[in-house]
């Protein structure tokens, strides 16, 4: 679920609600391809 706090021209400023907990967003969060690994393990 995502609610929404502030709007504007640009974007949106909410909270997304997951089984985990809550996320406030903007958020950064990086995505990998679970096959391919850029960084080595050993970093």
């Amino acid at each position: 679920m995502f609610e929404i706090s502030k709007t504007d021209l640009a974007g949106r400023i909410g909270t997304m609600y997951t089984n985990h907990g809550k996320i406030e967003t903007p958020a950064f969060v990086p995505v990998i391809h679970p096959v391919k690994q850029t960084i080595p393990s050993k970093n």
